[in-house]
């Protein structure tokens, strides 16, 4: 097998001083030579040809416009494709033309192409396959965008779907050319959009862009056009910010709305949800975070609260609006930063007050699809519904600035302020779908695996620094000795105030979980039906979240929630909803037994039941009815096999040893906590299940 090629990059810092030595050798080498020249005159001397030094100073020179040119293309890339501006290497795999004439003359053959294909009502694969090999090509590009201006690549557009309506119907073969086709388009414009030095979009080009937004090609065509492509934050921006201001001066019958409004459709007309300039700005904000947090906190427009309450999206087009909700919120959490200066403070703001305008009856019923988006940056800040689910008192929208975990070593990201109430009302409408419940209680397993690891790890090191200090006093210490001093550390650590401190954590989580819980009203279901659904989704995610591995110390990412769904999807069947620990058909049972189980993993992988080699009384290897090699021996190495796999002997063996007195010396007040949290929550107004 042929290795791989290795993409090419260019460091822009070292660039750049090549760029500099360049302009500083294109000057004092012609300096030089005419030295020389002078000093060789004095012998009657002189040197004659194309290697003379003024001449190596001009070739010198002319190289010099080139490497800036590309070097100012290569950094505005880089501001687009990195969250920082720390990584060094630039990719150019994809950038096809050498110069910027060669560039502009693939961009003249493609856009006359295009125009053929036009008067014919199609465009050939070989035209779709060389604009898609250029797309990302900057050279080409900004050229083309001169080719091709605004209003004739919005009229090719919809010209172009246009002619495949009829009444019959459209090939879907030809539909899905042109679908590609549009997302080259915009693939393209999004490139241009990042050109930088003398390589840029004519001046204006917005403006033409979005010229005649009251007819309906202009609108299909930026639905086609921005739903692809990565656009140049300031680009985005103006795009985002003069629809909006257009839109807030449209009467609400005129010609704007009237486009988009499904009741005043012609028939066979192009598709009404592509029609509404609104939803095309969402989707290209959703793949644009910096944009969307730029956008969504614009001091004079303060754009939320019409977006989400005031304004009407039609069909779908309110995951538009849910996905950008999410890409502003999810994509940047830090707090090493100052608020002016911090993209996590922005995600955070935008957090809490799209939840806090969520828990309005009419935001729920005006974006009935954006539940998921809902779930999704819930579970992304799980320590502030965690700090909501304790609050005695409600709180303004806003961002916590100090640390806004404790729970978690080191200083986690800046918090978005959730009110307790607001925030329930917001679930118990987003747990209408069953997937976003499975979400959020997965979300919050992942995030009690990392409080409860690095919790378990503490006290695993205090007790070792308290064994090797014994140790040390007492190098002559049996075997036996030993065991019993080990195991007398880690009884009298679990059962003093270290071990309160552990127990407080886990009532806290259990708290938290019962909120969630709560939220879900499954208890209080009256169709057995809906229930059933409900309950089995719950399942699905209780049974499922003790196989989850620990993620990241300190901060919970959010692709980690993305894979804790999947991983639910995957592992649940038909057969696992008989798997939780507890038969009791309740919420609060399968729960309880579901978060006794994960505090007893973590407490296991840290060595917090004792030496299992001895074995020590609070082991499962001590089991004198299930003994280490049984068919009931539920352990794999120093781990709990997750309930969810274990056989029917592995149950019954691991409930005979979670409920024994012996493993009360350590579990009893961990195991206390979990259903100490439950009770508490419901006797602060929950109904629970």
């Amino acid at each position: 097998m042929s290795p791989q090629p290795v993409p090419l990059g260019i460091d822009p810092a070292l660039m750049t001083q090549l760029i500099n030595l360049m302009k500083r050798l294109s000057t004092t080498i012609p300096d030089m030579g005419a030295q020389v020249d002078r000093s060789l005159a004095t012998v009657q001397l002189q040197l004659y040809g194309p290697g003379t030094a003024r001449d190596i100073g001009r070739q010198i020179a002319g190289k010099v416009p080139d490497l800036q040119r590309r070097l100012d293309l290569m950094l505005a890339a880089q501001k687009v494709a990195l969250d920082t501006s720390k990584a060094l290497w630039a990719d150019e795999s994809k950038w096809l033309s050498d110069t910027p004439a060669a560039g502009a003359a693939t961009a003249k053959r493609l856009a006359d192409a295009l125009r053929t294909g036009l008067k014919k009502g199609t465009i050939d694969a070989k035209t779709l396959a060389e604009l898609q090999k250029h797309q990302e090509d900057p050279y080409f590009a900004v050229a083309f965008a001169t080719q091709m201006p605004p209003h004739e690549l919005k009229s090719l557009i919809a010209k172009l779907y246009r002619g495949q309506t009829t009444p019959a119907g459209a090939d879907p073969e030809v539909m899905a050319q042109l679908d590609k086709l549009s997302a080259a388009l915009g693939t393209i414009l999004g490139t241009a959009s990042r050109g930088a030095g003398g390589m840029k979009l004519p001046k204006g080009y917005v403006d033409e862009l979005l010229k005649h937004l009251d007819i309906p090609e202009t609108a299909f065509a930026l639905n086609k056009l921005l739903r692809s492509g990565t656009y140049d934050d300031a680009f985005l921006l103006e795009i985002a910010t003069k629809v909006y201001d257009y839109e807030r001066k449209q009467p609400r019958q005129s010609p704007y709305w009237l486009n988009f409004t499904p009741t005043t459709q012609p028939a066979n007309d192009l598709p009404a949800a592509y029609k509404d300039p609104m939803a095309a700005v969402a989707a290209a904000l959703a793949n644009n975070s910096r944009a969307a947090q730029d956008f969504f906190t614009d001091p004079k427009r303060k754009p939320l609260d019409y977006l989400m309450r005031e304004r009407p999206w039609h069909e779908y087009t309110d995951t538009d609006l849910g996905n950008a909700l999410e890409a502003a919120t999810r994509t940047f959490r830090d707090h090493d930063q100052p608020p002016e200066q911090s993209r996590g403070y922005k995600s955070a703001l935008i957090a809490s007050w799209a939840m806090h305008f969520w828990g309005n009856p009419q935001v729920q019923n005006n974006l009935p699809h954006t539940r998921q988006n809902v779930g999704n940056i819930i579970s992304a800040y799980m320590s502030d519904l965690h700090r909501a689910s304790v609050d005695r008192v409600a709180h303004k929208p806003g961002v916590i600035t100090r640390d806004p975990d404790t729970m978690l070593a080191g200083t986690q990201p800046y918090g978005a302020v959730f009110d307790r109430d607001g925030i329930s009302g917001v679930m118990k409408w987003a747990f209408a779908d069953t997937d976003v419940l499975k979400t959020v209680v997965t979300g919050h397993g992942q995030y009690s695996i990392e409080v409860l690891d690095e919790r378990a790890a503490r006290l695993a090191e205090q007790n070792r620094a308290d064994f090797e200090k014994w140790h040390k006093a007492h190098p002559n210490a049996t075997a036996a000795e030993i065991a019993a001093q080990r195991q007398k550390i880690l009884e009298e650590r679990m059962n003093g105030a270290d071990g309160a401190v552990f127990s407080q954590a886990i009532e806290r989580l259990s708290r938290t979980l019962f909120v969630i819980t709560d939220a879900g009203n499954i208890a209080k279901i009256e169709s057995a039906d809906q229930h059933d659904k409900m309950f089995n989704a719950f399942k699905e995610a209780v049974t499922s979240v003790a196989d989850l591995a620990p993620g990241p110390q300190g901060k919970i990412a959010g692709w980690l929630f993305d894979r804790a769904k999947s991983q639910v999807a995957d592992q649940f069947t038909a057969g696992a909803g008989a798997a939780a620990r507890s038969e009791a058909a309740t919420t609060t049972g399968q729960t309880v037994d579901m978060f006794m189980d994960l505090t007893a993993d973590a407490m296991m992988r840290h060595g917090l039941f004792g030496d299992g080699e001895v074995p020590a009384r609070t082991h499962p290897h001590a089991s004198v009815n299930y003994p280490r090699g049984s068919e009931g021996d539920f352990m794999d190495g120093d781990k709990i096999i997750p309930w969810s796999r274990m056989t029917a002997k592995q149950r019954e063996a691991y409930t005979e040893w979670i409920t024994s007195p012996d493993t009360g010396a350590v579990f009893r007040n961990p195991s206390n906590a979990v259903t100490e949290g439950f009770n508490q929550a419901n006797d602060a107004g929950g109904q629970g299940g």
